[in-house]
């Protein structure tokens, strides 16, 4: 049964093909790209429910690519696909609305629940919200309602932006890219262990209860 359907931005045409493959046995209907200029085309007629997109590709970094759909439909959860020298490069696009970051290669049943989670996060408690509703705010979800990251990507608001929210968000997506590998996710922020270990507990930061471990599986064998 098909699930949801999904943009996939990458441009070296096996990797894509085999993660491609994958997803479909996932049940998710795959729209591939190569390049920005086709992931804009197949963004603007498939309105795909979700985005997997390599951090690099040929036609440049991912960076444009991503303000643009956020200003089109910024409730459209954006993955960044990232290898291991690219994650601090990756990490800095978070401000910009980006759901997750993911190193890959990845196992798929892990990148299967990272992309189930951002649907849940994108989808409005109780159904579709009505016409003229406001979007239901999901904490820790960049780029939805008025989160504190979403609203500097925007641009620093007239009203001002609480410093505490913005370093709860910054800490909990380290969090979440490094898979609450504490130690990992203090190499991101450039802070100790000890200070990361303090700022999780003062913001009741906890680690989601069931997640697998990751275990490195080429996705395009």
């Amino acid at each position: 049964m098909e699930r949801a359907s999904l943009l996939l931005v990458h441009g070296e045409a096996s990797v894509r093909e085999g993660l491609q493959s994958r997803l479909k046995e996932m049940g998710y209907t795959v729209h591939p790209a190569e390049d920005g200029a086709g992931a804009r085309e197949v963004f603007r007629e498939q309105d795909p429910n979700l985005v997997l997109l390599a951090t690099h590709l040929p036609d440049g970094s991912s960076r444009r690519l991503i303000t643009e759909f956020m200003a089109q439909k910024e409730d459209t959860p954006i993955i960044l696909w990232a290898k291991s020298d690219e994650i601090d490069e990756a990490v800095g696009y978070l401000a910009l609305g980006v759901y997750d970051v993911v190193e890959m290669p990845a196992r798929p049943e892990w990148l299967d629940h990272k992309l189930q989670q951002a649907l849940e996060c994108s989808r409005p408690k109780g159904g579709q919200a009505a016409a003229g509703e406001e979007p239901v705010a999901v904490a820790g979800r960049p780029g939805t309602g008025s989160g504190a990251l979403a609203a500097l990507a925007r641009g620093f608001p007239s009203e001002g932006v609480s410093l505490a929210e913005v370093e709860k968000e910054l800490i909990e997506q380290a969090l979440r890219t490094t898979h609450w590998n504490k130690s990992k996710a203090a190499r991101l922020l450039r802070i100790t262990r000890d200070t990361l270990r303090y700022k999780v507990k003062k913001y009741h930061l906890e680690s989601p209860p069931h997640v697998p471990s990751i275990q490195e599986v080429d996705l395009a064998s």
